[in-house]
């Protein structure tokens, strides 16, 4: 479903599927956002490679194929997790964006740390998600990319 924001804008609630690679595009040679959630444009059903998981409808097909959301993940990266297994088990995820809901992001998970550590939630689902290894690899993209970007914004 298009996910909507409280006050009637549309929220991006579509991904690409995250890889080092993506990452490295975009934060070191800043070719795109592969990694930035969006909203497919127009009104017109399309496959995405994955959907945030506040409106999912699964059919009885995936959930024969694929099983349920896997209970390892206490909160994010769940919806990933499930895209992604639809992808292999060779079903497809689809946006539709005539179906609507207002989708109030952060509320679930927000009273977990203070707001400017709002990141740190997702650390441990990262993990599971990725692997420690890709998970490490990937922090270690964007922690760079931040250090480069701050000594030449101060240097500007």
């Amino acid at each position: 479903s298009r996910l909507l924001n409280p006050n009637g804008s549309i929220q991006p609630s579509c991904y690409n599927f995250p890889t080092v690679w993506r990452a490295i595009s975009q934060y070191w040679f800043k070719k795109g956002k592969p990694l930035d959630k969006f909203a497919p444009q127009g009104a017109q059903l399309c496959t995405v490679d994955t959907v945030v998981g506040g409106a999912f409808l699964i059919s009885p097909k995936a959930i024969k194929k694929v099983g349920y959301l896997d209970e390892r993940y206490f909160m994010f990266y769940e919806d990933h997790d499930y895209c992604r297994k639809v992808w292999k088990a060779g079903l497809k995820v689809y946006y539709l964006p005539s179906s609507e809901i207002i989708h109030y992001h952060g509320e679930s998970g927000k009273n977990i740390v203070d707001s400017q550590n709002q990141w740190r939630r997702l650390i441990e689902s990262s993990k599971i998600y990725h692997g420690v290894l890709i998970h490490s690899a990937l922090t270690f993209v964007l922690w760079t990319a931040q250090k480069w970007q701050k000594l030449f914004s101060t240097k500007g």
